[in-house]
């Protein structure tokens, strides 16, 4: 594929499909998270971007669009450069995704919160800065080398759950979460990989696959790492039929 990317001929094609998934992500995310309607198509989600109605609604958008341009340039990579992946790293991506939308967009937050429907409250506001150094140092040792497939999602799937255990931020955790997510993988694919699909079902599966995985003291993302493989695979097929590869 990288070879057909450097034919000149190709990369504007490449580039395009790629400009389209991007705003695919977006529409998947938001339907996902019942932002928006899941008969949304992507035309809508052009004219919440370039002519919005709802000022809130299109600045959630814009925002996400930004983190993705940030995170996902229009090329294909081989490897992406993990010494990056550092707290500061994590709060600049979330201050583009909460800026004019999430008050304290891109910094810990300060007090204490659950989940919904959940007997347990997430890590407490003077660990997160520690427990977040720790967590990147930890991701960062695990990729540097790693080349497997498997081993890579299994990483990644592990600072999914231990990344929404610690919950740094008052609110757009998830989103940040699975963007971040899409970016470590971002080798094994060359789009974003959508972990939601058009129905607000895919959300509860999600969200099941963390909970699942954060009832044993160890964190073990068995149901997670399965989910994030098919999530990959899903994201893949399309990426080669639509391309005809």
């Amino acid at each position: 594929m990288t070879d057909a990317y450097d034919d000149d001929n190709l990369r504007e094609f490449f580039s395009g499909y790629i400009e389209h998934h991007k705003l695919d992500y977006l529409k998947e995310t938001f339907i996902g998270e019942n932002i928006v309607k899941g008969s949304t198509t992507i035309e809508d989600v052009e004219k919440i971007l370039s002519n919005p109605q709802n000022q809130r609604l299109s600045l959630k958008f814009y925002n996400m669009k930004r983190a993705i341009e940030k995170l996902f340039p229009t090329i294909i990579r081989t490897e992406i450069d993990i010494t990056r992946f550092t707290p500061k790293f994590i709060m600049d991506i979330h201050k583009i995704i909460g800026e004019g939308v999430i008050d304290d967009a891109g910094q810990y937050r300060k007090k204490f919160c659950k989940p919904s429907k959940v007997d347990w409250v997430y890590l407490y506001p003077d660990l997160i800065e520690k427990s977040l150094e720790g967590l990147c140092c930890n991701v960062r040792n695990a990729m540097e080398t790693e080349e497997d497939i498997l081993t890579k999602i299994k990483i990644t799937s592990s600072f999914v759950t231990n990344f929404l255990h610690i919950h740094p931020f008052s609110n757009g955790n998830g989103r940040t979460a699975r963007l971040l997510a899409s970016w470590l993988l971002s080798t094994i694919s060359i789009v974003p990989i959508p972990f939601y699909s058009s129905s607000a079902a895919s959300k509860d599966d999600f969200l099941n696959c963390v909970i699942e995985a954060q009832q044993f003291s160890d964190f073990i993302p068995k149901d997670l790492s399965l989910y994030i493989l098919e999530a990959v695979q899903h994201c893949n097929r399309i990426t080669v039929f639509c391309l005809d590869l």
